[in-house]
């Protein structure tokens, strides 16, 4: 009896060892006869030839490991040497009634020669259960227990993969899984001898086992009771001498980060009351503290405050007061088209032609989503989440429980009331913690600038200089401050320093600052309408100005309709 008379029980050895430790995989018998494999690509396969390597094996009957094909004789000598795409290679001699009955190896590219290398015992001592495996299948003495015993074997190559590897048996209870399964489905009392569809609830596993089939890789989200797994899941039977003997699933984490998903470190101690006195520094904070307390710990929040590092501070400290056990996620509305918004937000499924997007709110289940720049948002993303904050779910689809945080630059333009759903805007603004930059709110700036004046003066020891009105009104109404208290601050020392005493004039502030007095001052629009004006005059295409201005082309092209601006 040859390993051709095993030829599906190789194959489906070869595919399992591919999946599991992700390199391809020959089973060859002792004529160099592929009796399986797992290359993609079989109009290129290079011909096995005596002086191959696991020809070497064959004619040796004993394991071989080659690290580096350049240092391998076998291989320098080989005519299709420049054909070959593998850098390593690992391989063991199959035995059948004290002969070789052929070898099988495993065909390394170069990204994963270094791990495999550092666990070559384990991984040759795993391929040699294999290789017994086939010789048992070929005089029919394989028993449930070896299966139990290679499956653990298994199990102890997966600590380092994002594979989680559990088996049921033919009635779906389980017999034996790895850590990274258990990593991933703890909270669901995974234990063997449990049936798994008691522990982890999904159609496609209850399918798989009533259909003895092999399933697909698919996308599956798996609510449990503290978190929720979000990835790839592929089911394979076994069968043992022509039975059906259980089922083996494979789950593929796709529960990631994103570039454009904003994970905030939240290990600070600062509360959200601490936090919104010490970033409105001395200015009142009773608005704020005012919307924070009527939220609670679960209502949303629209947080409107000039600096982008404060409302990050502000929404972090917000998601520690909640105690919510899930993630904290930021998603940034701005410079995205609306398809690439809806999917960042929602997400999107892997298929043929389109990458696997992470859903935001998926990624915050049990945790906290803030959606930054809210109302750039296009109005029916808007309704879709005005319903969610409504309580409506969506048919069909897994409802993660998050709570929605929102933020709004005061410098960014106001939102054309046509581009807003009115019940969304207005549930957002019932709910609005307001932090003024410095000079957004301006009795509130001026009393802060003379408390500057006060504060300095003592530390200095001098006599407090004064401001007079036509200093106060460049410094509120006409200075473009960036926003920085900490700049303002700068200013109000310089000049107490300098000018102990004295009356601060326009003229004195004028010589700090580098301003010209009476100088009226743009404002973000204007700015913004001179500039596109301008790159519409250079023959730019709408295109290339939305990519200049790093907006969408939605954006730019309500942009153009508000200063009544006309493409070429």
């Amino acid at each position: 009896m040859g390993l051709m008379s095993v030829q599906r029980d190789a194959q489906q050895i070869s595919v399992a060892i591919s999946e599991v430790i992700g390199v391809d995989v020959v089973v060859v018998d002792d004529q160099l006869r592929r009796v399986a494999d797992t290359f993609h690509y079989p109009d290129n396969i290079i011909p096995i030839r005596s002086s191959s390597i696991i020809g070497r094996i064959i004619e040796s009957g004993q394991p071989v490991v080659v690290d580096n094909k350049y240092y391998y004789q076998s291989c320098v000598d080989c005519k299709d040497r420049a054909l070959c795409s593998m850098t390593g290679f690992m391989g063991v001699p199959i035995l059948y009634e004290n002969k070789v009955a052929g070898a099988i190896g495993l065909v390394i590219a170069e990204h994963n020669v270094k791990h495999l290398i550092e666990n070559v015992n384990l991984i040759l001592g795993f391929l040699q259960q294999m290789a017994d495996f086939l010789t048992g299948k070929m005089s029919a003495q394989v028993s449930y227990e070896n299966m139990k015993t290679l499956s653990l074997e298994r199990d102890s190559m997966l600590e380092a993969s994002d594979t989680g590897i559990v088996l049921v048996d033919a009635s779906g209870h389980i017999i034996s899984c790895n850590q990274r399964f258990r990593g991933y489905f703890g909270s669901a009392d995974v234990e063997l001898g449990k049936r798994l569809t008691d522990c982890i609830q999904h159609p496609l596993i209850t399918q798989a086992i009533a259909s003895r089939t092999a399933q697909p890789s698919r996308t599956v989200v798996i609510p449990l009771r503290d978190q929720v797994f979000y990835g790839k899941l592929s089911s394979h039977p076994m069968w043992q001498s022509e039975a059906f003997s259980g089922t083996a699933f494979a789950f593929l984490n796709l529960h990631g980060g994103d570039d454009d998903l904003t994970l905030t470190l939240t290990s600070g101690q600062e509360t959200a009351r601490e936090a919104v006195r010490r970033l409105l520094d001395g200015r009142s904070p009773r608005r704020a503290l005012s919307a924070l307390e009527a939220a609670g710990n679960r209502e949303p929040l629209l947080i409107r405050c000039s600096s982008r590092t404060s409302r990050v501070e502000l929404v972090a400290a917000i998601h520690r007061d909640s105690g919510r056990s899930g993630k904290l996620i930021m998603l940034d509305t701005f410079g995205h088209t609306d398809t690439e918004a809806e999917r960042k937000l929602f997400g999107q499924e892997i298929s043929g032609i389109s990458p696997y997007v992470p859903s935001a709110m998926l990624l915050a289940h049990q945790g906290t989503l803030c959606i930054c720049n809210v109302f750039l948002l296009p109005t029916f993303l808007q309704i879709r989440l005005r319903r969610y904050l409504q309580g409506e779910r969506e048919a069909g689809a897994f409802q993660p429980d998050v709570r929605l945080l929102f933020t709004e630059s005061p410098i960014m333009e106001e939102a054309d009331p046509r581009f807003v759903d009115e019940e969304f805007a207005r549930i957002l603004r019932s709910r609005e913690i307001w932090l003024p930059g410095p000079a957004e709110d301006r009795p509130d700036f001026l009393v802060y600038l003379e408390d500057c004046l006060t504060f300095f003066a003592a530390r200095f020891g001098c006599a407090r200089p004064h401001l007079t009105e036509d200093a106060k009104t460049l410094l509120a109404d006409s200075y473009p401050w960036t926003h920085s208290v900490r700049q303002i601050r700068q200013v109000m020392e310089y000049l107490t320093r300098t000018m102990p005493g004295q009356e601060i004039t326009a003229q004195a502030v004028c010589a700090v600052l580098g301003a010209s007095v009476g100088a009226p001052r743009r404002s973000i629009q204007e700015i913004e309408q001179q500039e596109i004006q301008r790159l519409l005059q250079q023959g730019n295409t709408p295109d290339e100005i939305a990519n200049i201005l790093q907006i969408s082309r939605s954006t730019l092209y309500r942009r153009l309709k508000k200063y009544h601006l006309q493409t070429l």
